[in-house]
C-alpha cells in the first residue's frame, strides 16, 4: 500500500452495518438477560469493537484523502455528540435508583463506577477494584458493562492522533500505519493468554491493551479497503468467505464458552473472531447485492442497530432495577418485562435525546458551556444521592 487514494468520496450508508449493530447488541442483551440462550454472547462486544475500528479509520482516512489534515478537535467533538449524552442520561437515572432502592455498599459501588463510567475509565477502575469481573453474569453492577464503552473511548481519543501522526510524517503513505496497527495487534494478542495464565483474568478480558488487536482489526479493514488494488482483492474473495465467516461468528455466539469457563477467548478465539467479523464487514462493504446483505439489511434488524447504543446502555440497568424481588416475575415473565423496558427506554433516547443533539439542538457556543455543564451536573448527582 502506497499512498491514501482519494478514490471513496465518502462513506456511504450500508443497512447491513445497523445490522451487524443489532446482532451484536441481541447477542450481548440475550447474554445478560438469559445466560443459557447464547453462552458465547458476549462476543458481541467484540462485533462493535471491530465494527468501530473499521467506521472510525476509514473515516480519519477520507478526511485525509480530501484535505491532507484531520481536524482532531472536530472528530472528538463529534464522538461527544455521539456518545455523551446518552451516557449521561442513564447515569442519572442510576443516581437517583441508587438513592432510593441500594443500602450504603450499594450506593457506593454505583458512585465509583458511575464516575469512572463518566469519565470513561471504567475497565481500569474495575480492574484495580476489589471485585472480580470475569463469570459475574448473575451479579451485575448496574454500571458493569460501560468498561466496553471506556475501551472504545481511549480508542477514540489515541488513534486518531497514531493516524494524523503517521500520515503526517510519512506524507500520506498507509503502509507505516499498517504496520503499525500489526505489530500493537500482535502484542495485544500476545497478552491475552499470558496475562490469562497469570491468574489475572480480569486484566486479561477487559484492559484496553488486551482488547486492543480488535480494533485494529477493524481498522486493518479499513485500510484494505481505501487502497484501489487491495480493496479490488477484497472485492473479489469476500463475498465469497463473507457467508462462511457470517455462519462461524453466529456458531460462536451460541455455542462459545463463557470467559470465565476455558482459555476459548484467550488462545485464540478472540483474534479468530475478530477476523470472522471482519470479513462479514469487508462482504458487506463489497458493491452489488447479495444474501447476506439483503438478511442483515432486514428492517428490523436496521432499527435495532440504530438504537443499538441506547440498548447497550440502558439493559444493565434495567437488569438491575427490574429483578424478581422488586416485581415478583419470573421466567419468561421477567424476561418480556426487562425486554420491552430495554427497548423502550433506548427508543426514547434515541429519538428525544440522541438524534435531536446529532442534528445540532445544541450547537455552537451553547454546545461549548452545556457539555462541561452537563459532565459537571451528573457528576454530582453521582456523588450527592449515592452518599
Amino acid at each position: 500500500m502506497e499512498r491514501t487514494e482519494p478514490t471513496v468520496a465518502k462513506l456511504t450508508y450500508q443497512p447491513a452495518l445497523d445490522g451487524i449493530r443489532a446482532v451484536a447488541v441481541a447477542s450481548v442483551v440475550v447474554f445478560h438477560f438469559f445466560t443459557r440462550g447464547a453462552s458465547g454472547g458476549y462476543l458481541g462486544v467484540d462485533m462493535f469493537f471491530v465494527l468501530s475500528g473499521f467506521l472510525i479509520t476509514t473515516l480519519l482516512l477520507i478526511e485525509w484523502s480530501r484535505q491532507q489534515y484531520i481536524d482532531l478537535r472536530a472528530f472528538w467533538a463529534r464522538r461527544a455528540r455521539r456518545l455523551l449524552p446518552a451516557l449521561l442520561l442513564v447515569l442519572a437515572v442510576v443516581a437517583l435508583w441508587a438513592a432510593v432502592a441500594l443500602n450504603e455498599a450499594g450506593r457506593a459501588g454505583v458512585r465509583g463506577r458511575g464516575l469512572s463510567a463518566l469519565f470513561y475509565s471504567a475497565n481500569w477502575y474495575m480492574i484495580f477494584g476489589d471485585e472480580p469481573v470475569v463469570g459475574r453474569a448473575d451479579g451485575l453492577s448496574p454500571l458493569f458493562h460501560t468498561w466496553s464503552l471506556a475501551i472504545e473511548e481511549q480508542f477514540y481519543l489515541v488513534w486518531p492522533l497514531i493516524v494524523f501522526a503517521c500520515l503526517r510524517w510519512w506524507h500520506g503513505r498507509i503502509r507505516p500505519l499498517a504496520t503499525f496497527a500489526i505489530v500493537a495487534s500482535v502484542v495485544s494478542i500476545a497478552l491475552m493468554p499470558v496475562l490469562f495464565v497469570s491468574g489475572d483474568e480480569d486484566r486479561a478480558y477487559i484492559a484496553t491493551d488486551t482488547r486492543a488487536h480488535q480494533l485494529l482489526i477493524g481498522a486493518l479493514l479499513a485500510m484494505v479497503l481505501q487502497n484501489v488494488r487491495t480493496r479490488q482483492v477484497s472485492e473479489r474473495w469476500s463475498p465469497r468467505v463473507g457467508p462462511i465467516a457470517a455462519v462461524l461468528v453466529v456458531a460462536a455466539v451460541l455455542l462459545a464458552p463463557g470467559p470465565e469457563f476455558s482459555r476459548f477467548l484467550y488462545d485464540g478465539g478472540s483474534v479468530a473472531f475478530a477476523l470472522c467479523t471482519a470479513l462479514v464487514i469487508a462482504a458487506l462493504m463489497a458493491p452489488g447485492p447479495s444474501l447476506l446483505k439483503t438478511l442483515l439489511a432486514l428492517s428490523p434488524l436496521v432499527w435495532l442497530g440504530r438504537i443499538s447504543y441506547g440498548v447497550y446502555l440502558w439493559h444493565v440497568p434495567v437488569r438491575s432495577m427490574i429483578s424478581n424481588s422488586e416485581t415478583g416475575l419470573g421466567g419468561p415473565w421477567l424476561l418480556f418485562a426487562r425486554l420491552v423496558v430495554t427497548l423502550a427506554l433506548a427508543s426514547l433516547s434515541y429519538y428525544l435525546v440522541e438524534m435531536p443533539i446529532r442534528r445540532g439542538l445544541v450547537g455552537g457556543r451553547l454546545a461549548y458551556w452545556a457539555t462541561p455543564l452537563a459532565v459537571a451536573g451528573v457528576a454530582s448527582a453521582l456523588v450527592i444521592a449515592t452518599r
